[in-house]
């Protein structure tokens, strides 16, 4: 998670939040049990969320970027459930409540049956929708915008439209 504006970033965080950890570590198999056990989860990633000091916000105005497999399976998912103005380029945090509780419902055979679920990543899906779900809350993002690159720096600034320069000189492509 990086937060900043033009090419230098004012924080950066690496947090122990992959899907594959929450789903090896809460979520066996890639199911909740019961609805208490989402409850559990929710609130440990809240309670993570909350520990990180100085978690950048979105600003009015601002754009928040999300550059994952993850979040971009999200925003086909929810794009597929109902109509949206930039379908699968964008992500609504109402549309991401209902993705959650789609995936929640269903098991990981079914998952990849979805839109935009992939079989390799179906049983994870479900801890990745409440980490990006807590992720937004957290940050207070209520919309986020499916860069559909990896997160590697020079794509990243591409996408927010910083020139192609580092220190003066001209960033090869």
């Amino acid at each position: 998670m990086a937060s900043g504006t033009g090419d230098r970033p004012r924080v950066v965080y690496s947090l122990p939040l992959g899907a594959r950890r929450i789903t090896r570590d809460w979520l066996p198999g890639g199911t909740a049990p019961s609805a208490r056990r989402l409850a559990e989860v929710r609130q440990h990633l809240s309670q993570l969320l909350e520990a990180v000091p100085g978690l950048p916000q979105a600003e009015p105005g601002g754009r928040v970027l999300a550059c994952s497999k993850t979040f971009e399976q999200l925003a086909r998912l929810a794009a597929a459930q109902g109509k949206t103005p930039r379908a699968g380029r964008q992500l609504a945090l109402p549309q991401l409540r209902t993705s959650v509780s789609l995936l929640a419902a269903a098991g990981p055979s079914h998952r990849s049956k979805l839109p935009g679920i992939s079989r390799h990543r179906a049983e994870q899906s479900l801890a990745g929708a409440l980490i990006a779900q807590a992720l937004m809350e957290a940050c207070g993002a209520k919309n986020v915008e499916i860069c559909p690159w990896s997160t590697r720096e020079g794509l990243l600034l591409e996408r927010l439209g910083v020139p192609h320069t580092t220190a003066g000189h001209p960033r090869a492509h």
